[in-house]
């Protein structure tokens, strides 16, 4: 399963190693999809942390609960 998965992976670390800057990052991103344009804007940095902290909390009420 994680085998599987590993590229989508590297692909969303992509993404979000890029959110924030423009020009040539959304250059490289449409290189890597041989073009095809998946996004129209570039994802606010601060959107993505709200989200990593909001995944965060919840692993962590997890593994409280177990």
């Amino acid at each position: 399963y994680l085998l599987k998965n590993r590229d989508s992976i590297k692909k969303s670390a992509f993404f979000v190693t890029c959110a924030g800057k423009e020009g040539k990052c959304l250059s490289q991103m449409r290189e890597i999809y041989n073009g095809e344009i998946l996004a129209e804007k570039v994802i606010l940095r601060s959107e993505i942390e709200a989200g990593v902290k909001q995944f965060i909390e919840k692993l962590e009420s997890k593994i409280e609960k177990q």
